[in-house]
C-alpha cells in the first residue's frame, strides 16, 4: 500500500516484505519473495508464529488462508488465537475459514481460560456464536 502510495521500500527487509506481502495477500509476491530468498518461510514461521492471528485481527480471511497454505499454525496461541481474534471481532467469513483450515475451538486462551465462543458470546456476535454452537451438531 505504501508503495504503490510512492513511498520509498527500497531499504525495508525481506522478511518484513514477506510477512508484508502475506497480510497482503499477495501470492505472486509471496512466490517472488520465496524464489529469491527460500530462508525466508523458516525465518517467518519462527519470527513471526501469530502471522494468521494478525491476519485474523485485520479481518483477511484469504491472508488467512494464504498463511495456513505457507504451513503457520492455524492454532498457534500466545495469549489468544487467530479463532478468538476473529470471534470476538464478529468476523464470521474469518471464523469459517479458521474451522475449514482446521482452527480448534476448544482451544482456551491464557488470561481467561475462555474458547473461541466465549469471546464471540462476550462481544455479542451472535452470529458466530451460533455459527459455532452448530459445528457440535444436534444435540
Amino acid at each position: 500500500m505504501l508503495a504503490a502510495a510512492g513511498a520509498d521500500t527500497a531499504t525495508v527487509d525481506p522478511l518484513t516484505r514477506f510477512v508484508g506481502a502475506c497480510l497482503a495477500p499477495d501470492r505472486a509476491v509471496v512466490d517472488a519473495l520465496l524464489a529469491a530468498e527460500p530462508e525466508l518461510l523458516d525465518g517467518a514461521r519462527q519470527g513471526r508464529p501469530d502471522l494468521v492471528a494478525r491476519a485474523a485481527r485485520l479481518g483477511r480471511p484469504e491472508a488467512v488462508r494464504l498463511a495456513a497454505g505457507l504451513s503457520f499454525d492455524v492454532n498457534a496461541r500466545h495469549r489468544t488465537t487467530a479463532l478468538h481474534e476473529a470471534a470476538l471481532r464478529g468476523d464470521l467469513a474469518t471464523v469459517a475459514t479458521l474451522i475449514e483450515l482446521g482452527a480448534n475451538p476448544a482451544i482456551v486462551d491464557t488470561e481467561f481460560g475462555g474458547t473461541a465462543r466465549g469471546w464471540a458470546e462476550h462481544g455479542g456476535q451472535a452470529a458466530v456464536v451460533a455459527y459455532l454452537d452448530g459445528l457440535a451438531g444436534p444435540a
